[in-house]
């Protein structure tokens, strides 16, 4: 009976040797860790797409566990909008900020509206979504903190890999504005 529990292990460790989610706690197996998903509006007929990436590498005052966060890139009605959804609430519009910071560049302190649902933030200024996507671009983390009144502080690190490809993809149904390499000096 001993002699079958070395073998019984060996074949429970190399059957999970081929599990997906085993090799995903060491990092993506391919460039990018952003999941596109981009398809044909079944009413409208038109192109739909999104981009989104998520984490576990957030904090909360009101809690000691550590609990997913998404940060979506789309479009909503024609334009572009950075979306971030927590597994809990976060804040309301009166009584809380949010700021971000990119790599180790200066922080922002952005516009941004919480949904009824205190868990979904949006930001949708058009000036403010162009500042963002822009850092995006480049940088290889992403920082966020919310800072409630009602729900104290929450934080959420994103790393970045793949971001340029994610935004081109997220926002070809509702192109940004060009950039100014078009322009003549």
């Amino acid at each position: 009976m001993r002699s079958i529990l070395p073998v019984q292990f060996a074949l429970l460790l190399s059957a999970c040797a081929g599990d997906a989610s085993i090799h995903g706690i060491l990092g993506p197996q391919s460039g990018s860790v952003w999941k596109i998903d981009q398809k044909e509006d079944s009413i409208a007929g038109l192109p739909t797409a999104t981009a989104w990436i998520r984490t576990l590498n957030s904090t909360s005052s009101g809690s000691w566990d550590s609990r997913p966060v998404v940060l979506q890139l789309m479009c909503f009605k024609g334009s572009p909008i950075v979306r971030l959804h927590f597994q809990h609430r976060v804040g309301a519009n009166r009584s809380a900020t949010v700021a971000y910071r990119f790599d180790q560049k200066t922080g922002r302190d952005v516009s941004a509206t919480f949904l009824p649902d205190f868990k979904t933030i949006i930001v949708e200024e058009k000036s403010e979504v162009e500042q963002f996507l822009s850092e995006l671009t480049s940088s290889s983390r992403l920082l966020v903190r919310i800072t409630s009144l009602y729900a104290g502080r929450t934080t959420a690190e994103f790393a970045l890999t793949g971001a340029p490809d994610a935004i081109a993809a997220a926002y070809a149904p509702c192109p940004l504005k060009p950039e100014t390499a078009g322009k003549r000096a």
